[in-house]
């Protein structure tokens, strides 16, 4: 898990020890209580503005697609995205219904298969279509007053025929991995005080799946810590768990396409720790010129590690780094690749325009492929 420590730490190197190499503060229980009482609960979906980096490689393929004719398989892919939101309807006393349009979107791929020029010029059509498809989207979420996301849909994407389900639900996925970094549990009654806390079943601990996938399970465990450093209120993150995924193949047929149609429009809910996604109509016509794959069930081990600073006087989340790295247990062999989730979210001001950089096909995550730019993680271009 080094890795994916200093991948964290590479993105706010100000908000580890000061002593070059030094660990994190560590997790004692007899440091000086301090509480702070906080009033609105939801006051930073109030009319605010983020930042969203995240890439994420995944241990099977996604099918992006267009609504006509072209697709390409994926296996890694990165979001960039403005997103505004505000409160949309109050569910009840203690749950939000808020809406986050995307203002710009920038989305990167890499190919899960062979690159060739005809590949990368097909993948580059089919990423222009989901950007225009993305941009000025909304992504709707319902918040619990504890600072958990509990739900997640994608609107104004078309849905009215089989593939364009397909290519909704996707995309929902894909956002799903920009909504995730905003769920974190804290602490009870409206109080926050230097210490740690646990919080088990974390959706940013959960995996993606393809659209016509029955979701997974999984649990994890996360622990908190809260203390002040240099004048910020500083929360650490440290988590493990393990996520379960069913058989997946290309070719998978599952249930009749109206019974499927219905699961992958039905609103998603939090079970086994992720906003799961239900199931969807099969994907079978869209691969035309791609490997069919066939992978069995398989577990992960995941583990976390993370930082976020809060706003002090209005008790908000304004800023979030994370990474998240899963292996596939000793049951799996050696013929699958694991998991892979980092990002960054950050609070901007209402004129802050910061770049979401273009949309295109680059090489993978751990390589390099000839005649498109190379990966470059998070880390290295986040400001």
């Amino acid at each position: 898990m080094r890795s994916a420590r200093w991948a964290v730490v590479g993105l706010l190197p100000w908000l580890v020890a000061a002593d070059e190499g030094a660990p994190a503060t560590p997790w004692v229980d007899d440091q000086p209580t301090e509480i702070v009482v906080w009033g609105d609960l939801f006051a930073r979906w109030d009319g605010t503005r983020w930042f969203v980096a995240t890439e994420i490689e995944t241990p099977y393929p996604l099918m992006f697609a267009k609504e006509k004719n072209s697709s390409f398989y994926t296996a890694g892919f990165q979001v960039r995205a403005i997103v505004a939101c505000d409160k949309a309807w109050k569910l009840n006393k203690r749950h939000f219904e808020v809406d986050c349009v995307l203002e710009d979107v920038g989305l990167q791929a890499a190919l899960a298969d062979r690159y060739n020029a005809d590949r990368v010029q097909t993948a580059g059509e089919v990423l222009d279509e989901l950007d225009a498809k993305l941009s000025g989207a909304r992504i709707q979420l319902q918040v619990a007053e504890d600072g958990r996301v509990t739900s997640i849909d994608l609107e104004d994407v078309s849905e009215d025929t089989e593939r364009q389900q397909v290519i909704h639900e996707t995309l929902r996925q894909v956002m799903s991995r920009v909504a995730v970094g905003f769920d974190m549990k804290m602490q009870k009654y409206n109080q926050i005080n230097e210490g740690k806390w646990i919080e088990y079943h974390s959706a940013l601990m959960s995996m993606p799946l393809p659209a016509y996938q029955t979701a997974t399970r999984a649990s994890s465990t996360l622990i908190h810590y809260l203390n002040r450093y240099k004048g910020h209120v500083l929360v650490q993150s440290i988590g493990k768990g393990i996520i379960e995924v069913p058989p997946l193949s290309s070719g998978q047929a599952g249930a009749s396409q109206s019974s499927a149609a219905t699961a992958a429009t039905a609103a998603p809910t939090r079970g086994g720790g992720g906003m799961s996604a239900g199931s969807g109509p099969s994907n079978r016509s869209l691969g035309e010129g791609e490997r069919e794959y066939q992978l069995p069930a398989i577990a992960y081990d995941t583990d976390l590690i993370g930082v976020s600073i809060y706003d002090a006087d209005e008790g908000f989340m304004t800023e979030r780094v994370w990474a998240l790295e899963g292996k596939p247990t000793a049951s799996a062999g050696l013929a699958t690749r694991g998991y892979w989730h980092a990002g960054r979210i950050m609070m901007l001001g209402l004129d802050d325009k910061p770049s979401c950089g273009p949309t295109r096909v680059v090489g993978p995550r751990l390589g390099k492929a000839s005649d498109v730019p190379d990966w470059e993680s998070i880390e290295q271009n986040v400001k």
